[in-house]
């Protein structure tokens, strides 16, 4: 078995028993003065002893609930309440600082950072956390996930003041405090989703999302069927995306051009009207729908979106070559003429060089010579005379960075975004 934990702040509070409820129906069988007995029974029964129950603790909490006769009555404190369960897995109390200052807030999160082991499964209970310890948690885990690779199973909270004011709840019978377990993991959950779209956005890696479609949608609402509906849903957009990046990163314009990029916006609808994912996950959805969506255009315009597309995520090279072969596809588009053979494609390519500089028929040579109507014809062509300026600076600097930098002339780094930024902008405002 995976080892696994539950993790829980013991506060110094002299706490009123209650019996826990979650919302699958379970209920504690006897009234309980500490949330982590319920805790400890409804998810550590079955764990093996490669597992633990960490309790962390300062020095105030130990003597009032972790020991006996806390608070200066009979009592029976944690320590020995979850001793009593007979459980298999291992029980620690690990003291910490107060948290008073900046330097014990930093030692409570390298205390509790520690104590995680690699690729341990975590449950954690923050009903009597410090004010500031969820945020700091939260903050912890994704630390933890990254450096240990810890897998976050679930954040639960009792809301012991859903019962009332204190002096309220002593009145009501011990058997009759129904303290519900409010089950917050999709909030670490939607954070994690937000990452792994924000890794999208920047780095247009698909990896963290389909990592996390692997998982159950967190949804408590949807059924069996429909979650696997939900899953279905989002593996096919993921797939998607992933092609999109990988036709781009990978220079496949013909895929690009043909891709069916209003299939995935009106997915992505389609997910938002039939709830196939939680509401606070629809502006994430739009965000990725807004990406897409100037792809979703017709030619000059696609090829633009398509060069900011390279732009935003440092694709260069994939730029030039993805721009020079689009000029050349969408001219032989406007001219009806097949854009997969290699003949007609260097006649267009020709054909730019010899309308930009003007070079007389008689000096034309290679594919221009051996296709010289099909020359004729784009040199005709308006699209080639308006475009045939950016073409060049293309040429230029396609072959400097295919060159490697290494010729006398090549232009530094900053010079060729330049230059190649200037090209997008009069492509974007038709200023060529």
């Amino acid at each position: 078995m995976d080892s696994k934990v539950l993790i829980s702040i013991l506060g110094n509070n002299d706490y009123l028993e209650c019996r826990h409820t979650f919302d699958n129906g379970w209920v504690g069988d006897i009234p309980v003065k500490y949330i982590q007995e319920d805790l400890a029974k409804y998810f550590c029964s079955d764990w093996d002893n490669n597992s633990e129950i960490r309790i962390f603790l300062t020095e105030d909490a130990k003597k009032k609930n972790w020991l006996d006769d806390g608070h200066n009555v009979p009592n029976e404190g944690l320590q020995k309440r979850l001793e009593q369960l007979k459980l298999e897995v291992n029980i620690k109390a690990i003291n910490i600082p107060t948290g008073n200052n900046q330097q014990e807030i930093w030692e409570i999160f390298k205390i509790i950072h520690n104590s995680f082991r690699e690729n341990e499964e975590v449950i954690i209970d923050i009903t009597h956390a410090f004010r500031y310890l969820p945020l700091l948690l939260t903050i912890l885990l994704n630390y933890s996930k990254l450096i240990k690779n810890i897998k976050v199973m679930g954040i639960y909270y009792a809301a012991f003041e859903s019962l009332g004011s204190i002096n309220e709840i002593r009145k009501i019978d011990t058997n009759k405090r129904l303290v519900p377990i409010f089950n917050l993991t999709a909030f670490v959950e939607l954070q994690d989703w937000t990452l792994a779209t924000f890794d999208y956005f920047n780095n247009t890696n698909t990896s963290a999302l389909t990592e996390l479609v692997k998982a159950e949608i967190p949804n408590s609402g949807n059924t069996k069927d429909k979650m696997n509906e939900d899953v279905i849903s989002l593996k096919k957009l993921i797939r998607s995306l992933d092609e999109i990046s990988n036709n781009i990163a990978l220079c496949r314009g013909s895929e690009i051009f043909k891709y069916k990029y209003d299939s995935i916006i009106e997915s992505i609808e389609n997910m938002k009207q039939k709830a196939r994912v939680p509401e606070p996950f629809f502006p994430l959805l739009d965000s990725i729908k807004n990406k897409i969506q100037p792809l979703n255009s017709e030619l000059i315009n696609k090829l633009v979106a398509l060069a900011d597309w390279c732009l935003n995520h440092k694709l260069y090279q994939q730029a030039i070559t993805l721009l020079q072969e689009s000029l050349i596809t969408l001219l032989l588009i406007n001219e009806n003429t097949d854009t997969s053979i290699k003949s007609n494609r260097e006649a267009a390519s020709s054909s730019y060089q010899i309308y930009s500089e003007k070079i007389p028929a008689s000096n034309w040579k290679g594919a221009a010579v051996k296709n010289k109507k099909l020359t004729e014809k784009f040199l005709a062509s308006t699209f080639l005379q308006k475009y045939s300026k950016a073409y060049n600076k293309l040429t230029a600097i396609r072959n400097d960075v295919n060159h490697g930098g290494f010729l006398a002339e090549a232009r530094n780094v900053e010079s060729i975004k330049c230059k190649l930024e200037n090209v997008i902008f009069s492509l974007k405002h038709n200023s060529i």
